[in-house]
């Protein structure tokens, strides 16, 4: 049986209403009809603080390497469904998401260290998660690659239930790599439940 990490679990957790939002964004855009969101963990999953107030700055945690590792050559696996959020994503919005992904098919993007790369349209978000644990690294891949992983969350867990409320896969490791720490969720959103407006 294949253990899957706990953590993004965990981590989506502030999704529930609830809970207070635990990511705060540092840099956004509009890409087609998205909007593409760089966000920062404030806790991690275990309570650990990350940012401190009026601060983006990390918490000092080693990196191994500040040259990015390029994902593009591997993919994600271990999948699992059904996120713990209150209500289910629209597939029309999650299909958005996934489509504008794909048709960018020369942009790339870099996640630092506990960095949260969210491509969000409507009620729905596909989040690249990089996130503070054992091994930690910088990572690279392209926009288009991220629609493709993403496209095969829905294959596995949206389209067989539309009712699903989302699906991840983890990384696991590449060549010499160990990339525990790095998931892709796609899972219902809202800026104002998710997003902090301040430390």
């Amino acid at each position: 049986m294949v253990m899957i990490p706990m953590i993004l679990t965990i981590a989506l957790s502030q999704t529930i209403p609830s809970q207070k939002p635990n990511l705060i964004r540092t840099e956004s855009f509009q890409m087609g009809q998205t909007t593409v969101s760089y966000c920062h963990q404030i806790t991690s999953p275990d309570g650990v603080t990350l940012l401190k107030p009026n601060s983006t700055e990390v918490k000092p945690v080693a990196v191994q390497s500040n040259t990015p590792i390029s994902l593009t050559p591997t993919g994600c696996s271990q999948y699992k469904c059904d996120m713990p959020v209150l209500f289910p994503p629209q597939m029309s919005n999650c299909q958005t998401v996934v489509q504008t992904l794909l048709n960018n098919s020369t942009g790339s993007f870099i996640a630092p260290l506990n960095t949260w790369v969210v491509v969000s349209a409507g009620d729905c978000a596909v989040t690249f998660q990089n996130n503070v644990m054992e091994h930690n690294h910088y990572v690279q891949s392209t926009w288009a690659k991220l629609g493709l992983e993403s496209e095969k969350i829905l294959a596995h867990c949206l389209i067989p239930n539309p009712a699903s409320h989302g699906g991840q896969c983890m990384f696991g490791s590449y060549l010499d790599y160990n990339l525990d720490n790095l998931g892709l969720v796609v899972s219902g959103w809202s800026d104002e439940r998710d997003i902090a407006k301040s430390l």
